[in-house]
């Protein structure tokens, strides 16, 4: 498994679009396109990838949770450890679907 980072939700729209990732941590608080833009390209683009949110609006997690409760979605002040746990479920999902 490898990590990429990018600064911007342009870019990440642009990787996105070449190339193929098991993961996306998406902070909603980005400029010049916001997290919420780049998430609704991600869904309008129909992406197959899993997402975790980050965000800092209590408001808008409970929006996003509401749409779609599978979605895992942290406010900040992000709890570290409640973080890692949701990756480690996560992995361990991906591993067992990879035997199926």
């Amino acid at each position: 498994m490898g990590l990429k980072t990018v600064a911007t939700g342009e870019e990440a729209l642009e990787k996105l679009a070449t190339q193929q990732f098991d993961l996306i941590v998406l902070d909603m608080k980005m400029a010049p396109m916001g997290g919420e833009e780049v998430y609704r390209e991600i869904q309008k683009r129909k992406i197959k990838t899993e997402i975790i949110i980050v965000t800092g609006l209590v408001e808008f997690a409970e929006k996003l949770q509401v749409e779609n409760p599978t979605l895992r979605v942290f406010t900040k002040q992000l709890n570290f450890s409640q973080f890692q746990k949701c990756l480690k479920g996560w992995i361990l999902e991906k591993k067992a679907s990879l035997k199926t």
